[in-house]
């Protein structure tokens, strides 16, 4: 059982410095693969590092930023879909895409084709979903949106 503590720490990780995205990649065979994906991005490795081995599942990646290292700590699939299940009930301002990721990986563990090309009706659904988590990723205002107004003190 993990500590709320630890729930709520990262959750805010994920709603302040991560990303949730349905990743789209294709093989050389023209197979589509469709994966749920949470990251979570820090400059202190010691927070990602504490939270992988807390909850066992994960890699960390590491890249030269601009003037200091970045790290990211990845999981995937089934993982992901069950951390965001824990999770959910302290996340704020991605709760919508992990409602959705969630519901990406239970379908995908229902209608999974592996090793098999997806028919165009299944790979349509897939891709139905990523467009609905892009969307609400979208840092675009679009037309009928305004700014945020952020207090200044």
């Amino acid at each position: 059982m993990y500590r709320k503590t630890d729930l709520a720490y990262l959750a805010g990780l994920i709603d302040g410095e991560g990303s949730i995205q349905i990743v789209h990649s294709t093989t050389k065979y023209h197979k589509h693969n469709f994966s749920l994906q949470v990251r979570i991005y820090s400059s202190f490795l010691p927070v990602l590092k504490k939270f992988r081995d807390t909850f066992k599942v994960g890699q960390i990646y590491t890249r030269m930023g601009t003037n200091k290292l970045i790290h990211s700590w990845g999981f995937y699939s089934n993982n992901a879909a069950n951390i965001l299940k824990i999770v959910l009930p302290y996340l704020i301002i991605k709760k919508k895409q992990s409602i959705l990721g969630i519901k990406f990986q239970k379908y995908i563990n229902k209608t999974e084709h592996r090793g098999k090309l997806l028919t165009t009706q299944e790979n349509a659904n897939r891709e139905e979903y990523r467009f609905l988590i892009s969307n609400l990723n979208s840092r675009n205002l679009g037309k009928n949106k305004k700014p945020v107004q952020y207090y200044n003190g």
